[in-house]
């Protein structure tokens, strides 16, 4: 079941909004639902009740939550960086506050069909990457592990180590160079020699660094900074 959300305090605008989504969930035959929600404050605590939404369409000005403290409140204290965000309003001067809350895309009001069935497109995708794994083998024990739990892999001393969302780390003797090979492009990026990242999980760059959601920062090195830039700033408009 692919779970979305829409949360807008214009009545005509959560109607229509409904429409181009289950009109493209019919066409590409996918089972899902909608959930609408008026205000920011209804939308957190249906969040606290039920289980996690995969994508939320997210009006910036709200009465009681705004946009970006909803989002806040999704990345912040829920620790939630799983669920898409996708922010809708007429105006486009919150490109700041909304990186914070690393939402996929932008929406300009009114909304078009094909605005909406573009970001579908993009979003079923990251799902289906999403949900592949990776494996490995340590110490005679097989891991099976899902990208989406995934930061960041580190080479380090001819091992790599894979750390988690959890805060847990895993390690195992290989080169980064094989790992990178068999991850989708779509999800992981190489900043490094030894680094190999979580596109999902970077919460600030620069053209030098990445700092990702635990936290974690790391050099991006001069032969990769150009290829970075680039890739970072096409997910931002993808």
């Amino acid at each position: 079941m692919f779970r979305i959300a829409i949360c807008d305090d214009e009545k005509s605008v959560c109607a229509e909004l409904e429409d181009y989504i289950e009109k493209y969930l019919n066409s590409s035959y996918i089972d899902g639902s909608v959930e609408i929600f008026y205000s920011g404050e209804a939308l957190c605590n249906y969040i606290n009740r039920q289980e996690r939404l995969d994508l939320i369409f997210l009006d910036i000005k709200l009465p009681n939550r705004t946009g970006v403290e909803v989002g806040r409140y999704l990345r912040e204290e829920l620790k939630d960086e799983r669920t898409d965000i996708i922010y809708i309003s007429s105006k486009t001067e919150y490109a700041l506050e909304l990186f914070k809350c690393r939402p996929l895309d932008f929406i300009i009001k009114p909304v078009r069909y094909a605005d909406v069935e573009n970001i579908l497109d993009v979003v079923v995708k990251r799902n289906k990457v999403r949900h592949q794994s990776f494996s490995l083998r340590s110490d005679n024990v097989n891991y099976i592990l899902p990208l989406m739990d995934i930061l960041y892999f580190r080479s380090e001393n001819k091992k790599v180590h894979i750390v988690l969302v959890s805060g847990e780390e895993q390690a195992f003797s290989g080169k980064l160079d094989e790992v990178e090979k068999s991850l989708p492009e779509a999800c992981f990026l190489r900043i490094h020699k030894s680094f190999l990242i979580n596109y999902d999980y970077v919460s600030q760059y620069t053209l030098e660094w990445v700092r990702m959601t635990n936290g974690d920062i790391m050099n991006i090195s001069k032969p990769y900074r150009t290829d970075v830039k680039r890739k970072l700033l096409h997910r931002e408009t993808e």
